[in-house]
C-alpha cells in the first residue's frame, strides 16, 4: 500500500496543500483503505475534505479521487492473487512431502486418535494412508525398502498426522477471525478521527496565526 501513500502524498502537494507532518496524507489513505465503505462513499467523502482544504478545481479534485480509488482497487486485487497463489504453492509442497513417506512410518495411535477425529478427518488420514499403500516397496522377504533421510521424513509425516488428529473447533476459529476483524475496524476508525481531530486543529492554529497578524499590522 505504500504506493497508495506516495500517490496522495504527491496529489496532496499539486492540490497545493502543505503537509509537512503527514496528517492530510494519513487522514485520505483512511478512507481509501476502508474495506467497510463503498467507493461512491469514499469519493464523496474525499471531495468533501479536499475541496473545504484547497483552492484547486474540482475537476483536478475529482480526478485525483478517481486515480487513488482505481489504484487502491487494483492494489488490493492483486494482493488477493498473490496470497492465493502462495497458498495454492504451499498446499502443492504439503501434498509432495506426503507423497514421500511409506505407510509403516506413519504413527498413530488409532484407538486414541479414533476419538479426537471428527469423521471428515478420519477420512482424509485414511486416504493418505492408503496412498501409501499403493506405492510401497518391498524385497525379496517382503519386507519394506526404506529410502534415505527415514527419520527427517518420518517427523514431517508425524506433523502432518498430528495436523490432521488436532481436534479443531471450526465455530472458535470462525469468532476469533470474526472479533479480530472488528477490532482492526474499531481501530482504523479511530485512527480517522484521530487525524481528522489533528487535521482540525492544524486549520485552527492557521486561522490563529493569521488573525495575530493582522492585529499586529493593525498596531
Amino acid at each position: 500500500m505504500e504506493n497508495i501513500k506516495q500517490t496522495i502524498d504527491q496529489g496532496v502537494q499539486e492540490l497545493g496543500c502543505e503537509d509537512d507532518s503527514g496528517t492530510i496524507t494519513d487522514y485520505i489513505f483512511g478512507i481509501v483503505a476502508d474495506n467497510d465503505t463503498s467507493d461512491s462513499d469514499k469519493k464523496e467523502s474525499l471531495f468533501e475534505f479536499m475541496t473545504s482544504i484547497t483552492a484547486a478545481t474540482e475537476q483536478h479534485c475529482n480526478e485525483l479521487i478517481e486515480k487513488l480509488i482505481v489504484l487502491f482497487n487494483d492494489t488490493k486485487k492483486q494482493k488477493q492473487q498473490e496470497e492465493k497463489e502462495l497458498l495454492e504453492i504451499i498446499k502443492k509442497q504439503q501434498e509432495l512431502k506426503i507423497k514421500q513417506v511409506t505407510s509403516e512410518e506413519i504413527i498413530i495411535d488409532d484407538e486414541s486418535s479414533s476419538n479426537r477425529l471428527s469423521k471428515e478427518e478420519q477420512r482424509r488420514r485414511d486416504l493418505i494412508i492408503s496412498r501409501y499403500d499403493e506405492t510401497e516397496e518391498l524385497d525379496e522377504n517382503g519386507d519394506i525398502i526404506y529410502t534415505d533421510n527415514t527419520d527427517k521424513k518420518k517427523e514431517e509425516l508425524t506433523k502432518t498426522v498430528s495436523s490432521l488428529g488436532a481436534n479443531v473447533n471450526t465455530k472458535r476459529i470462525v469468532d476469533a477471525e470474526k472479533e479480530k476483524r472488528e477490532r482492526s475496524k474499531v481501530d482504523h476508525q479511530k485512527k480517522v478521527q484521530r487525524d481528522k481531530d489533528a487535521l482540525a486543529k492544524q486549520k485552527k492554529d492557521e486561522e490563529k496565526k493569521k488573525t495575530t497578524k493582522k492585529e499586529k499590522r493593525r498596531l
